[in-house]
């Protein structure tokens, strides 16, 4: 070889170029061979340290990335990759740290490479411990540093999402995918963007193409599966789970929730409840795997166990879907004077709630209390004369009293706000 190439500075730049292409092990040998020609040289110690932590060593690749930064503090690159370990284990906070460290240690020095490395790192951790507003200000810094790059582009529509603005992150996701079609970091927010907005063939689409590609992508499974359980294709749903299900029983509460409803769907009853029972015996205090397996009671037709779950669980829980588990399970134990006061506290809470309402009426029309079903009917339409679920329920309400010719001039009235409803 060259004289040139054996000396640290050509030996350093090797192991940086193998590390880019993802060959950490030949890296660590360069940057060795580079700290034996110069034990000093920092550049070789810090691509050790990454070069470790690329090989997900990264308690020893923190250690000495820690030494470095005491050395030198105002060593970037040491900087920049201590954030990077940290972002990667969820410390947010000191990721925000180093990469404020690193970009301080940059000012007045021209390297956009490096710059605009240490920005998308320090926008992520803002982003995720949400504060917009720093996030907003750093993603414009970024913008102007490197303003037609897909980095710039998609931390521009990550910021959308979290601000609500779903129909404008997806088209500046979409200006992304039309470059890079198979980037998964951008489909995963594009499909979540398509759940946010309630377009759940689009979001199932987006996340069966990921999902297809890379079955391990357990947050891709997840999300696939609301889709779908959003759109009534429980079945699919529970097979779009079933690898994250441990011998039935699911890896978190938030699986087990929504593992138990695409069971329910598909009509997997028991298998809904054992899986949410399993759930709750693990995490006794929580308050959602309670309610849902409440619920999962009720529908198979233990309304003794749902009431018991139900009056055990804390107020402070979802006292709407609480109280109207309670309300059901109290009717169907022929209980009507405790029914009907859990169907007035969700009333009264808030009486110009219009959802509550229709609820209140849905109740009255199961239990074959058609005028009291009428009156709640009535009372949600005059808040809001097209409501949907009222105006059916209204509708249903005249059918099951006998009041045929009413029945069929509110299914009239429906058909003239709705005229596409089958």
């Amino acid at each position: 070889a060259h004289p040139a190439v054996r000396r640290p500075p050509a030996r350093v730049l090797r192991g940086r170029a193998l590390l880019g292409l993802g060959n950490s092990l030949e890296a660590e040998k360069s940057f060795n061979e580079a700290l034996a020609l110069d034990d000093d040289n920092r550049m070789a110690r810090w691509g050790i340290a990454a070069s470790q932590a690329a090989r997900g060593r990264i308690q020893v690749a923190g250690k000495l990335l820690d030494g470095l930064i005491r050395e030198s503090p105002d060593f970037v690159y040491a900087r920049m990759t201590r954030g990077q370990i940290a972002l990667r284990d969820g410390q947010l906070e000191e990721a925000a740290v180093q990469f404020e460290a690193g970009l301080s240690a940059l000012a007045g020095r021209t390297d956009r490479v490096l710059e605009s490395q240490l920005l998308g790192g320090l926008i992520e951790a803002k982003l995720a411990l949400g504060d917009l507003e720093s996030g907003a200000a750093l993603v414009e810094r970024l913008q102007r540093i490197v303003p037609r790059t897909l980095a710039a582009r998609f931390f521009a529509a990550k910021l959308s999402f979290l601000r609500g603005e779903f129909d404008l992150a997806s088209n500046q996701l979409e200006t992304i995918l039309n470059v890079q079609p198979e980037n998964v970091q951008t489909l995963m927010l594009y499909g979540s963007a398509s759940l946010a907005k309630q377009d759940y063939a689009q979001a199932e689409s987006v996340f069966t193409q990921i999902v297809s590609r890379y079955p391990d992508n357990l947050s891709a499974r997840r999300l696939l599966a609301i889709a779908q359980t959003r759109l009534g294709e429980s079945t699919a749903a529970v097979e779009t789970l079933a690898p994250l299900l441990e011998g039935g029983v699911a890896t978190d509460s938030g699986l087990s929730v929504l593992a138990g409803q695409a069971l329910m769907m598909s009509g997997s009853s028991e298998q809904a409840v054992a899986l949410l029972e399993e759930a709750l015996e693990q995490e006794p205090g929580n308050a959602e795997i309670g309610l849902n397996l409440a619920s999962a009671y009720l529908s198979i037709g233990r309304p003794g166990d749902a009431t018991a779950l139900a009056e055990r669980l804390p107020d402070n829980v979802d006292n709407f879907q609480k109280e109207l588990i309670l309300a059901l399970g109290y009717a169907a134990l022929q209980q009507a004077e405790a029914a009907d006061r859990q169907i007035t506290a969700i009333v009264e809470r808030d009486p110009g709630d219009v959802q509550a309402l229709t609820l209140a009426g849905d109740f009255y029309l199961r239990n074959r209390s058609t005028a009291r079903a009428v009156e709640f009917f009535e009372r949600a339409l005059a808040i809001d004369g097209s409501y949907l679920p009222a105006l059916a329920g209204l509708a249903r309400t005249y059918a099951r009293a006998g009041r045929m010719d009413e029945a069929a001039e509110q299914y009239v009235a429906i058909l003239a706000i709705h005229e596409d409803n089958v």
